[in-house]
């Protein structure tokens, strides 16, 4: 016997974009610098790059950012995409990494740990979502 399945057509829906406040996306043309300037330099190991980052030192803001955008092709297993910095448009890896910045920058720790575990390889999850919490704090240093 054989069942016969209907088939019920998806409903067309229009996505739109939740709109990032205005320091969320002065913080984003910042990383988008940054990411700009990583794509020239020597790729660091994840973990390599955690163990020198834990001090506590005023210049540390940048280099957490640094050390988070040269470290997310591991995690992601493929190269994050950045678009120019103003442009109007945001990338998917844009969007994430955005969100759980602000979202630990607000101590949503459940929030951030989803979004870390939705896309971030298994060994990578700690060191990222240890990056992204210290950059999230010192997001007006950047």
């Amino acid at each position: 016997m054989s069942a016969v399945l209907k088939y019920t057509p998806v409903e067309d829906r229009e996505i739109t974009q939740t709109p990032f406040s205005a320091e969320a996306i002065q913080f984003l043309n910042k990383l988008r610098m940054l990411s700009m300037r990583c794509r020239s330099s020597a790729h660091v190991d994840i973990f390599e790059a955690c163990r020198l980052l834990i001090r506590d030192d005023e210049a540390m803001a940048e280099h957490f950012a640094d050390a988070l955008l040269r470290t997310m092709k591991q995690g992601l297993n493929r190269s994050p995409v950045f678009y120019t910095p103003n442009s109007k448009d945001y990338s998917f890896d844009e969007t994430w990494l955005l969100r759980a910045l602000m979202r630990a920058k607000h101590n949503d720790k459940a929030s951030v740990r989803f979004l870390v575990q939705s896309r971030i390889a298994q060994p990578y999850r700690r060191s990222i979502t240890f990056l992204i919490g210290n950059v999230s704090e010192q997001i007006t240093q950047i």
